[in-house]
């Protein structure tokens, strides 16, 4: 099955709380007075319709959330906490901030307020919370919780799963579509059969349906804290409020005859009883074979440097190679890691492609993460023309010759063919040599240009910050989609370079660290390195990436 994963597993937990609509929408349209004219804003003309689009996902009657937003008599007691959480930033969740080195190009359904919305709320309780007139009420944004439009199939697994305690707890479930025939997934929702206790969820796909059988138990499930433990794709991410997922409308993911999904759910037990639940994928697939393919990508996680210089990069505490350490008591500590978009996707050439959304994500130790892509001018080193004298001279005087032996072979037997190279190609040649490429001459080999069907992308700056999470806090993770149609996204082509910088608190001044340490018995840090347990750490940027091929 088609893949693009690249360094080591994941705990990935996203959270989303959009009650639906966008910035622009019933809430955004408020301004300061709304209907309420001179008497200031009010609960039904100004108030309930911005709580609506920015809260209610998550604070509505039988939510995930302590208390509902959506009733008058609830939220006029609490309009100083709301009004305080918000000029803190705490709330309403939205880890995605514009900050001094990091600009990202807006994203849909925004939650942040904007200042005059928090003026209207702080308004509002100045004013002694007035209710206004019901009867010209403003209208609310529809909420999307009741599940993903035009669903093509459902599952639920056959036995519900009981959580209790007070420790969280990841569990997975196999789910078997049936597929007989490769489909394509357009679009995903989950729907939590027990919002008290699912704080999110996680959708895979895999082929690796034995090693699933001898995993699972007698109610089809198993426990698991990163990611299926299986070579698996992520298809989708849900949190309480969260929107469906979806492509636009000529885009899916390829899911191959005979595959199974892998739900994971993050239970989040309520500490006073045992809790049942039955959660529900909804997918929606599209008609025949889409127009765009979607990929889904987890890139990170890298325990060392490449050849090319990809992977860990080095740090001032490394000693001798870069490694990846978070040291006990280490605040600000800094890992970062580099890709290099390859030249090939599945054996053929890489298309070039749009980035449709971007996630970063850590564990606890984790406190910012910045991601950001370059797109260098490459200068082409090898025409055609030059490497077909050369390939021809060494088939025939240096047969199965391989390494620094092949250099001197060709120094030596091929001489005129090696001086007619221009320098770039050249020093191309015995780079990829010396590193033990295989495709020497296809490595350094003039690229072809993009495929022709993408029409005219508009210019793509040299450099772009696509997601800073600066308060990074793992309760709250999602994927953030670019609000543009597929040409007005972030492309990326083979040769760009993805940089993405981990911030870590290893110390007792970090709130999740302790908690995290209670949670194992433990009462001080220890070093920490990549791994998938609660006190392992990750450094990991995941994507969902549109293309086509030729």
């Amino acid at each position: 099955m088609k893949r693009w994963i690249v360094g080591a597993g994941m705990a990935l937990a996203v959270v989303g709380c959009d009650a639906g609509g966008s910035d622009g929408g019933a809430g955004g349209g408020a301004g300061g007075a709304g209907g309420a004219g001179e008497a200031g804003p009010t609960w039904h003309a100004d108030v309930a319709p911005l709580l609506a689009e920015k809260c209610a996902g998550c604070h509505h009657a039988g939510g995930i959330a302590p208390f509902a937003l959506d009733d008058y008599g609830q939220a006029r007691g609490l309009a100083p906490l709301i009004v305080a959480t918000v000029e803190s930033g705490r709330m309403p969740p939205w880890g995605a901030q514009d900050t001094e080195e990091c600009q990202p190009r807006p994203f849909k359904d925004d939650l942040r307020l904007k200042p005059e919305q928090l003026d209207l709320l702080r308004a509002w309780q100045a004013a002694g919370t007035p209710e206004g007139d019901a009867a010209t009420a403003a209208p609310l944004p529809e909420r999307t919780l009741d599940g993903l439009t035009n669903p093509t199939l459902t599952m639920t697994p056959t036995v519900p799963f009981v959580t209790e305690g007070v420790r969280d707890q990841f569990r997975c479930f196999v789910l078997d579509p049936g597929f007989t025939d490769e489909v394509h997934v357009n679009g995903a929702h989950f729907l939590a059969g027990n919002p008290l206790v699912v704080h999110h969820a996680l959708l895979f796909v895999t082929d690796e349906t034995d090693e699933l059988a001898g995993m699972t138990d007698e109610d089809g499930g198993y426990d698991c804290f990163g990611g299926p433990a299986v070579d698996a794709q992520l298809v989708a991410a849900w949190a309480p409020g969260g929107i469906p997922m979806e492509f636009p409308a000529n885009a899916g993911m390829p899911v191959p005859a005979g595959a199974k999904f892998v739900m994971q759910i993050h239970y989040h037990p309520t500490g006073m009883t045992a809790e049942e639940d039955a959660t529900t994928v909804q997918l929606r697939l599209t008609d025949g074979t889409p127009e765009f393919l979607a990929l889904p990508a987890l890139i990170g996680n890298f325990n060392r440097a490449d050849d090319n210089g990809d992977g860990l990069q080095p740090d001032p505490t490394d000693v001798g190679p870069p490694a990846f350490n978070v040291p006990a008591g280490a605040r600000g500590h800094v890992e970062t890691m580099r890709f290099t978009v390859p030249s090939e996707l599945d054996g053929r050439r890489f298309p070039g492609m749009f980035i449709h959304s971007v996630a970063s994500h850590m564990h606890y130790v984790g406190t910012d993460m910045r991601i950001e892509v370059r797109r260098p001018e490459l200068t082409p080193p090898c025409e055609t023309a030059e490497l077909d004298a050369l390939q021809s001279c060494m088939d025939e005087k240096c047969p199965g010759q391989a390494g620094p032996a092949s250099v001197a072979c060709a120094q030596q037997e091929c001489a005129a063919a090696v001086e007619a190279l221009s320098g770039q190609c050249g020093e191309c040649l015995v780079a990829q040599v010396q590193a033990g490429v295989e495709d020497v001459y296809g490595g350094c080999r003039v690229p072809p240009p993009l495929p022709a069907q993408y029409g005219a992308i508009a210019d793509q700056p040299a450099e772009e910050c696509l997601l800073q999470t600066p308060d990074w806090d793992f309760a709250w993770q999602r994927f953030y989609a670019y609000d543009a149609p597929i040409e007005g996204l972030p492309f990326v082509k083979a040769g760009d370079v993805f940089e993405f910088r981990c911030t870590y608190d290893n110390s007792m001044d970090n709130p999740f660290v302790r908690e995290a340490l209670r949670q194992q018995g433990l009462d001080a840090p220890h070093d920490v390195a990549l791994g998938e347990e609660t006190l392992d750490e990750m450094c990991l940027m995941a994507m969902t990436l549109l293309y086509k091929w030729e």
